[in-house]
């Protein structure tokens, strides 16, 4: 790959990284979030992010009361979301 090449992928990412954190994003180096993969390249999905975002977004409206999802739940979402089988 040319330099100028390079540059220009890099340069067409930071818009897209910009617009992100004007979301609500937030930014992790390729440091972080390797380590927040346990070391493993393989692994799509943050799960302490994921698990922190269930808790906080993910409620139950019952009888007019909210609940906060349980763990055996949010473990049930995790699994669902993370444990694809990919076909090749």
């Amino acid at each position: 790959m040319a330099i100028h090449d390079y540059l220009e992928d890099l340069s067409s990412l930071l818009p897209a990284v910009t617009l992100l954190e004007k979301m609500g994003f937030t930014y992790l180096s390729p440091t972080v979030q390797l380590a927040q993969r346990s070391g493993k390249t393989s692994k799509c999905v943050l799960e302490n992010v994921l698990i922190d975002q269930l808790k906080k977004i993910n409620r139950i409206t019952f009888k007019g009361q909210n609940h906060a999802f349980s763990e055996g739940n949010i473990q049930k979402a995790v699994q669902a979301l993370t444990g694809f089988n990919l076909i090749a």
